[in-house]
């Protein structure tokens, strides 16, 4: 059975190293097994579960958030626009 890496499983899922990170550390995924070294190792059942969270939990950032009319204008330092 392969095993894989964070690192390879974020490249897999086309998201961040850290997306993925935040996603278990915020426990909306359950995380994978761990080795002996405390890295976690990812089954392909592991794999296919964040697939679905990952589906499932849109991505936000400013530009997302810009276009979706919630972000606040930005002006100039004189204040006017």
């Amino acid at each position: 059975m392969p095993y894989r890496k964070t690192p390879t499983v974020a490249d897999l899922l086309g998201i961040s190293y850290w997306r993925l990170i935040n996603l278990l550390r915020t426990r909306r995924l359950v995380p994978p097994q761990k080795d002996t070294s405390g890295d976690y190792v990812w089954t392909p059942e592991d794999v296919e579960r964040a697939r679905q969270v990952f589906a499932a939990t849109p991505a936000r950032d400013s530009r997302s958030a810009a276009q979706d009319g919630d972000a606040a204008p930005i002006t100039p330092a004189g204040g006017q626009a």
